[in-house]
Parts: structure tokens; sequence; C-alpha cells
């Protein structure tokens, strides 16, 4: 079985990314498909997750949007690279949300996403 080094190796050769520019990118991509995925009922939940450099981030907001979310994450993710890019959601409920309390999104977020990314970079 392939690892997830190999993987984004072969992407970044198929894609003419550097290994860096191919690890921004499905990081970029990952975060903006769990944000986007979140379920919505007053839109906190989505609009707070929090990516970071080398650390987890404790934030919680009450006013940021789902755009200032993306936008953020798309940033950190640009300037992660050698570096442990994390995307968190420090709300109550966000583990009872991934494990299913919600119609919207029963099988959660974050496993479907990292499901779809793996497999589409196998796929190459």
């Amino acid at each position: 079985m392939a690892s997830f080094s190999s993987d984004i190796a072969k992407y970044a050769k198929k894609t003419g990314l550097s290994i860096d520019n191919a690890v921004i990118a499905v990081c970029a991509e990952a975060s903006t498909s769990i944000i986007k995925r979140s379920p919505v009922d007053t839109g906190r939940f989505r609009s707070n997750w929090f990516a970071s450099i080398n650390d987890i981030s404790t934030q919680t907001s009450e006013t940021r949007t789902e755009g200032e979310a993306i936008a953020d994450s798309i940033l950190k993710a640009q300037k992660a690279s050698g570096a442990i890019f994390t995307l968190s959601n420090n709300l109550p409920y966000a583990i009872k949300l991934e494990f299913g309390s919600s119609k919207q999104a029963p099988q959660g977020v974050l496993r479907i996403t990292a499901d779809e990314i793996e497999t589409s970079l196998r796929r190459l």
C-alpha cells in the first residue's frame, strides 16, 4: 500500500508542482472541502474552523464568517511549507457533529474529506 507521501509525490509529478506546492494545494483543498461540507444551522460551526501552523488553534468566534474561515485556511496552507498544518474546530459540539448528530452530515465531514482526498491522490 502506498504512503501519503508517495501519493503527494505522484500528484506533484503529474501536476508539475513542487512537493511543497502540492502539499499546499492538498491542504487548501481539504480545508475548503471540510468547511463547505460542514452542516449549517446558524453557520457558527462552519465559520469556526481555524487553520494553524505547527500548533493547534484553541480559538472560537461569534462573528467570523465562512468566507473568512476559508480565506484564512488557504493563507495558512500557503505559509505552511515544511511545517505542520492543522485545521480545528473548538466548538463543544464539533465531535458530536463529526460522529453523526447532524442529518445534514450523518457521516461527518473530516472522515469523508480525508477519504476523498486519499482516493483522489491514489487514482493518479
